[in-house]
């Protein structure tokens, strides 16, 4: 009987030991999984941070960017992959970064990538472009361009800073009656003979700078859609007791009215101020611009302008919209220092009358005369 037992007692011992060696082994394999487990995690923390370091780096610089060149040679550039390396971000384990999108937006797509785990961060950001402008004065290249003839009186060539171009072939369809500016360049399509094309006095023996270009097909300006649902303001009207009034918020105005030299100050130093305007009338003064933000006028109807806009301000920051018929006339020695788009009327600068910035035009006649002139 005692070696019967002796047998059962060892018979126990080695199924119990048998069992608590299968136990050991499966804790110790739940144990090294959960390891596993931790470390992936941690891999993975890790790289979505260094994917997410990665993006924002490449967002601030895209956000501080500051002018609308460098903005235009990004998008024109898309996609891409940036050369992470090149930027000396200094993130480990930091994989690549792509840039991608289109006119209204950029997608940055950054990957981190710790102990093979790779985590991936995009950020959307907004694109702000001036669509209308890209569209119509990115691909020009001149600073006066015409289908057709144009005749320079009275030295008013002399007030051209920029190149002029013409599609036309016809015989002197660039005259000059009062001598010539060899400084300008002028463009005329391939095959032209410059000599009959360009027609100067006599006595005047400058040889001019000529470039040939293919023919040039631009389409009508199509202004921007006016803004809608602005909040209305009213009129706004300078007098005695209102001698400089202030404006820094978007809004609809019945009418804005500037007289007795004085002067309305827009500002935009909280943001980009927008504004539509039933009726433009600036009988005598400025409008001034303060902030390093921009401004957009859209104005219905053109009655006068005597004073200065924008005056010593930043011209790539003031766009002034008018979709009227009643002519623009800047005379005397007024001012525009911004961009001035014209759908349908027409626009006479004489005098010393002046437009620092880009005019597009698709009125029936524009007229410069006496010392005025426009300047890109």
């Amino acid at each position: 009987m005692k070696r019967k037992r002796k047998g059962s007692i060892m018979a126990l011992s080695i199924i119990l030991f048998a069992i608590l060696s299968g136990l050991g082994t499966v804790g110790l394999g739940m144990s090294i999984n959960e390891n596993k487990r931790a470390i992936r995690h941690q891999a993975k923390t890790q790289a979505y941070y260094i994917a997410r370091s990665g993006a924002e780096v490449v967002e601030a610089a895209i956000l501080n960017l500051e002018s609308e060149e460098e903005k235009e040679g990004l998008l024109k550039n898309l996609p891409k992959t940036i050369n992470v390396k090149g930027l000396e971000f200094g993130f480990d384990g930091l994989g690549h970064i792509s840039l991608e999108g289109n006119r209204d937006k950029l997608i940055i797509v950054s990957e981190g990538k710790v102990e093979n785990v790779i985590e991936t961060v995009e950020k959307i950001i907004n694109v702000e472009i001036n669509k209308y402008e890209e569209d119509i004065i990115s691909n020009i290249d001149t600073t006066i361009f015409s289908n057709n003839n144009m005749i320079f009186k009275n030295n008013t060539q002399n007030n051209v800073n920029g190149a002029i171009g013409t599609n036309s072939i016809i015989s002197g369809s660039l005259k000059f009656d009062s001598g010539f500016n060899d400084k300008i360049t002028i463009k005329i399509p391939v095959g032209a003979d410059s000599s009959s094309i360009i027609d100067k006095p006599s006595y005047d023996r400058s040889i001019p700078k000529v470039e040939y270009i293919e023919k040039r097909i631009y389409s009508s300006p199509i202004l921007p859609a006016y803004p809608e649902n602005l909040p209305e303001r009213g009129i706004i009207e300078t007098s005695y007791h209102n001698d400089n009034p202030i404006i820094s918020r978007n809004g609809y105005y019945d009418r804005l009215t500037i007289k007795s030299n004085r002067s309305v100050t827009i500002d935009t130093r909280k943001g980009d101020v927008d504004l539509r305007i039933r009726e433009f009338d600036v009988q005598r003064g400025d409008i001034m611009v303060t902030g390093e933000g921009k401004v957009n006028i859209f104005i219905e109807e053109f009655k006068n302008f005597n004073g200065n806009i924008n005056g010593e301000g930043n011209s790539k920051k003031f766009r002034l919209y008018y979709n009227g018929s009643e002519p623009i006339i800047i005379a005397g020695s007024n001012k525009i220092n911004g961009s001035l788009y014209i759908e349908q009327a027409d626009l006479l600068l004489t005098g010393s009358g002046t437009i620092n910035g880009n005019v597009v035009h698709g009125g029936k006649s524009l007229t410069i005369s006496g010392r005025s002139h426009s300047q890109n």
